[in-house]
């Protein structure tokens, strides 16, 4: 069951995650955390991408999964190299008052891990937020 602040639907930057297969990326579904989870592959380069809670609950998991590969956060269309935790804390709280007035979804936050062989194809955090936009 998922926790109160993610979301039953599948995240926004999935809607996006398709464009990677035209990138020439084999895209399935992940081990989650919570939520949800893709890896794309592509020759050496493997993209994990998890939805993580905006409450910063998977911080130190996202971490251990990463083991020493780089990680970003991706919020909003920025790369973050640490979770923005009091701005997705504030946001999460702020489109939650907002749902009493009026329809309002918060964007997801992704914790994305790149392999070295990433850096090789020219894969970095921005080309990746480009496709969770």
């Amino acid at each position: 069951m998922a926790a109160p602040d993610q979301r039953s639907r599948q995240p926004d930057g999935f809607l996006r995650l398709g464009t990677l297969s035209a990138e020439g990326f084999s895209l399935v579904e992940g081990a989650s955390l919570e939520g949800h989870a893709w890896v794309a592959n592509r020759r050496d380069c493997r993209i994990d991408i998890t939805t993580l809670s905006p409450l910063g609950w998977h911080q130190s998991a996202i971490a251990d999964r990463a083991g020493g590969q780089e990680l970003v956060y991706i919020y909003a269309g920025q790369v973050y190299e640490r979770q923005p935790v009091i701005l997705t804390k504030l946001d999460y709280y702020w489109h939650k008052l907002a749902n009493y007035f009026h329809s309002s979804s918060q964007p997801p936050v992704f914790g994305v891990v790149t392999s070295p062989g990433c850096a090789s194809q020219s894969v970095d955090p921005i080309f990746i937020a480009q496709h969770l936009l």
